[in-house]
């Protein structure tokens, strides 16, 4: 009967001075390598209406990053897109956007965000485009839908951060 405390009280030391057993989370985030984002590819992006149970708009493509410098910390190129904006609402009522959000590097080494966007108002038609930009460090698409504005007018801030966006591309070492 006295061992039996003794012998407890040795296990109850074992286990609280024992290291714990190494084990992965799925949680710790990783920066992703080069490849997961490649100088080149295309893009599909839908926005979708719960409401209508159908699909407003869609954004597709082909982007091509060229002219990468290898000896930057975080090499920069000039991406290469195009493709079309299609709204596939019926009527004139609603406007289909493509959004793209660019982050870019300047002289001086910052990194500064832009936006392009392209804009089709007519019902299920399909708009092309095609542009480039110098010093991308990271390219990402969108497409949303938004109430008829005037021409020229940016797309609601509602169309713009509610969520969707998929990056294309991000360049690291």
């Amino acid at each position: 009967m006295i061992g039996t405390p003794l012998l407890a009280g040795l296990v109850m030391a074992t286990a609280i001075t024992a290291p714990a057993p190494v084990t992965a989370h799925a949680d710790v985030q990783r920066p992703a390598a080069a490849a997961d984002w490649p100088e080149s590819g295309s893009f599909l992006r839908y926005d979708y209406d719960p409401a209508t149970d159908k699909f407003e708009a869609s954004t597709k493509g082909t982007y091509e990053i060229t002219g990468i410098h290898p000896d930057l910390f975080q090499p920069v190129g000039t991406a290469h897109v195009k493709g079309n904006v299609t709204n596939h609402t019926t009527g004139d009522f609603r406007c289909a956007f493509g959004l793209f959000r660019i982050t870019y590097r300047t002289a001086d080494g910052s990194l500064l965000p832009t936006m392009k966007y392209y804009r089709n108002c007519k019902g299920k038609t399909a708009m092309t485009f095609e542009f480039s930009y110098p010093n991308v460090h990271q390219l990402e698409v969108k497409a949303c839908t938004d109430g008829k504005r005037p021409e020229g007018t940016r797309p609601s801030l509602h169309c713009v951060e509610s969520g969707g966006w998929k990056v294309l591309y991000v360049s690291y070492p």
